[in-house]
This record gives structure tokens, C-alpha cells and sequence, in this order.
């Protein structure tokens, strides 16, 4: 008690200096805790993914005669054709973002709703076997293996039908060209957890394509699920050697050199990295001013004691 009653005599007396190393310490470590929160959240995403270790995203570094071209997580539409014959894999899917559309449905009164959307996507059949988003309606296993199928998350599905199961209902899309597609719905999914880089209200199946587009733009995130026992870079060599065969490539001189990246391997972005600096020097700046208040005023104890 004795001791509580100088130090909180001592503080009073000095209220600047007690202002100045109570709040700079508290500020700096609370900023470094929060950004400390937000890195965590980073290093968080999708890990709710039940087969998560053995899910990979194909990356690609594209050259032309020698002299790099860009290096991106988007590939060729052709990669998921190529991906399916080898045996180490167990499921593939692209994710392609689909244009901002109206989505047109009607609701249970017989009423029309519409509603322009922007997180709509296309997959392959094999995308709800690969990640873990659980679905309230519907069959995970056939939700997305027929043409014109469409799956929506809870709230997409509370927006169009209200509470109602909405599985065999019908959404049609319409493109700002006027182009319109008629999707049945066959799924729908719990909302899209935040710590996800999946980003979607609706699901489509793809429409067929021609394959002499399969390799114009690379313009699609292609993800795979191999086997428990597979040998992630042998894979991906033979999938590099794979594409160095295709007639569309060798004509135009690009080299197309394919990586694996494990879903589970969360890459942080430059602007964590900096984050992280700024959180470390914050600290040490907290800290530094802490003990040279705490020095100064030690100083003028000696003199009184002198």
C-alpha cells in the first residue's frame, strides 16, 4: 500500500512525463497488436478447407524467345484440359470471374426480382469436391456436373426466394449486351466464410468452349487436388512439358513454365511485409521512448537524493 501511494504521487507530481510514457508505450503496442491481428487473419485464409494440404493453385511464368513476359496465377483455359490425364490427380477446377450481369428470378409470390451482381463465377464440375463450402440444398457431389447449373450462397438465395428451398428453381443471366442464360439452381452454400480469397455469390457451370480459344488469354485460376502420395515438382514438370507441345504456343515462340502452389502455403503480400516493418519499429520507437523518460527522470531523483 505504501509503495502504490509513491508511485501514484510520483505520477501526479510529474503529469506530463506520466502522459507522454503511459500513452506512447500504450499506443505503440496497440497499434503493433493490431497489426499483429490483421497478419494473423492473413496467414488464416482458407484454412477451412478440409483437404487443404493437398489443394494447389497452378501458377505460370510466360517467355517469349527468352525475354519474360509476365508471371502470374492466371493460366490458359487449356491447362485444366491438360491437367485431368495424369493419375496423380483426384479433381480439377478453374474459377473464372463472369462479367457483372442482371440476374433475373421469380420470387414465391410470382413476382419478378432482379438484382445486378458482381460476384459471380464459373467452375468446373469438380470445384465443391475440391473445397469445403457445405451446402444447405442440394448435392455436392452432382450440384455442378450438369450444363446450365448454377449454385448460390444462403443470402443470394434469401434475396431471390426468400426463405424457400430454391433447388430446381430457375435464374436467368443477362449480359449488359442484352445476351440472356437460363441456370437451374441445384445448390446452395453457406455464405463464403471472410477469410477466403473466394469471393462468390454464384457459381455457374462453363459453357462449352472451342478449342482453338483454349489458349489465347490466360485469363482463369486453375486449381487442382492431387493424391496424399504425389510429387508436387515432378508434376509439374511433366505439366510444363505438356504445354511445350501445344501447336497454339509453339507458333507464337512463348515458353510456358507451370509451378505448383500448396493452398495451405500462405504467400503474404508486399503491403504485409511492410506492414510488419512498420509494426516492429513502432515498438522499438515505444519502448526507446519509454526508457529515456524513465532515464531523465531517474536523473533528476539523484540530484534530489544528492
Amino acid at each position: 500500500n505504501h509503495y502504490l501511494k509513491l508511485a501514484i504521487r510520483d505520477l501526479l507530481k510529474n503529469k506530463y512525463y506520466t502522459v507522454i510514457n503511459v500513452l506512447g508505450l500504450v499506443f505503440g503496442m496497440l497499434s503493433a497488436l493490431i497489426i499483429a491481428k490483421y497478419i494473423g487473419g492473413s496467414l488464416d485464409f482458407d484454412s477451412f478447407h478440409e483437404k487443404k494440404d493437398r489443394i494447389y493453385s497452378i501458377a505460370q511464368e510466360e517467355s517469349i524467345q527468352g525475354n519474360p513476359q509476365k508471371s502470374s496465377k492466371a493460366t490458359y483455359w487449356g491447362v485444366g484440359e491438360l491437367i485431368n490425364q495424369y493419375p496423380e490427380v483426384v479433381a480439377t477446377t478453374r474459377y473464372n470471374y463472369h462479367i457483372e450481369s442482371l440476374i433475373i428470378a421469380d420470387d414465391d409470390t410470382g413476382n419478378s426480382v432482379s438484382f445486378f451482381e458482381n460476384k459471380i463465377f464459373s467452375v468446373d464440375s469438380g470445384f465443391l469436391k475440391i473445397f469445403t463450402f457445405p451446402l444447405r440444398y442440394g448435392n455436392p457431389e452432382t450440384a455442378l456436373s450438369r450444363p446450365n447449373s448454377i449454385v448460390i450462397t444462403n443470402t443470394a438465395s434469401e434475396r431471390y426466394f426468400g426463405k424457400t428451398n430454391p433447388v430446381g428453381k430457375t435464374l436467368t443471366v443477362r449480359v449488359p449486351w442484352g445476351a440472356e442464360t437460363t441456370y437451374e439452381v441445384t445448390g446452395v452454400t453457406e455464405d463464403v466464410p471472410q477469410r477466403s480469397q473466394f469471393r462468390f455469390d454464384f457459381l455457374t457451370t462453363h459453357l462449352p468452349l472451342d478449342p482453338t480459344e483454349f489458349w489465347y488469354v490466360p485469363d482463369c485460376s486453375t486449381f487442382v487436388l492431387l493424391k496424399a502420395d504425389a510429387n508436387t515438382e515432378d508434376f509439374a514438370a511433366k505439366l510444363t512439358k505438356a504445354v511445350d507441345d501445344v501447336p497454339q504456343l509453339k507458333s507464337t515462340s512463348k515458353k510456358v513454365v507451370l509451378s505448383l502452389e500448396s493452398l495451405a502455403d500462405v504467400q503474404l503480400s508486399t503491403t504485409a511485409y511492410l506492414l510488419i516493418a512498420v509494426a516492429i519499429f513502432t515498438v522499438i520507437i515505444s519502448w526507446v521512448n519509454y526508457i529515456n523518460q524513465v532515464v531523465a527522470q531517474s536523473y533528476w531523483r539523484m540530484k534530489e537524493i544528492a
